[in-house]
């Protein structure tokens, strides 16, 4: 039965994030460790993992999941405020019982978006996809779009946090690469579970992708935007309530 896991499920987590954050590094990190977190609901996968458990309804599915993705009594997920919002934010949050919640950012908003606008461009997400393809034309006017978009979701992010009235375990994207293993102890200790042990510190697979073509691009972008930088990281709400890691 698809169902048949789901008794053994005892903690639940949600790590929270935005593109180009460190997520599917973090996915890697703890795949079969606590769980297998993954964008279960983004609605480019969603069908698919629909599927995959055979269910027809929000609950079903949600069920069945958490039953075949838990490992040692653990369940995962990840998710943007977008895909939350698109598979329903109460359906959602009614089928992950006293999950604890991951929130993961990014302090350099003009490095996310100029790594989501190179990646977007290229079509290349991540280093395991094979060789990186030959890079982009850097053209900072169209890298405002996803700058103002990665501000948004941020946002929202801190809003959905708020309304849900859920605490969150704070990370960014500059803490989490520092120490595997202190990232990977964090999860355990949230988790009430105890430390892994030292062998299951597995290397990641998932390499970063910025060079100097990103840090040339982030450069243009805050030369030519200076007004609009001051304006977003004013009104960024990750400052306003001084949200730091944990890391």
């Amino acid at each position: 039965s698809k169902l048949a896991g789901l008794n053994l499920v005892k903690r639940n987590y949600i790590i929270l994030f935005g593109a180009r954050t460190g997520s599917t590094w973090l996915t890697h990190l703890l795949k079969n460790l606590l769980g297998n977190p993954d964008e279960y609901i983004n609605p480019n996968f969603l069908v698919g993992n629909a599927n995959r458990t055979g269910a027809t309804e929000q609950r079903d599915f949600m069920g069945a999941l958490r039953s075949i993705t838990q490992t040692n009594g653990v369940f995962g997920i990840e998710a943007t405020c977008e895909h939350i919002k698109i598979f329903g934010e109460n359906k959602f949050f009614a089928s992950i019982p006293n999950p604890v919640v991951f929130y993961l950012w990014r302090e350099n908003l003009v490095a996310q978006a100029v790594s989501l606008y190179r990646a977007v461009k290229s079509g290349y997400f991540h280093s395991i996809k094979g060789e990186q393809p030959p890079d982009p034309e850097c053209v900072p006017e169209e890298i405002v779009r996803w700058y103002k978009y990665m501000a948004t979701v941020e946002n929202e992010n801190v809003k959905l946090l708020e309304r849900r009235n859920l605490p969150s375990i704070n990370l960014t994207y500059e803490t989490i690469f520092k120490d595997p293993r202190a990232t990977l102890e964090l999860f355990f200790t949230a988790l009430d579970r105890p430390p892994p042990p030292p062998q299951d510190n597995k290397k990641n697979p998932l390499k970063k992708l910025g060079d100097e073509w990103n840090e040339n691009a982030e450069l243009q972008f805050r030369n030519n935007f200076p007004e609009l930088i001051a304006e977003v990281e004013m009104n960024r709400l990750v400052r306003k309530k001084e949200l730091k890691s944990v890391l």
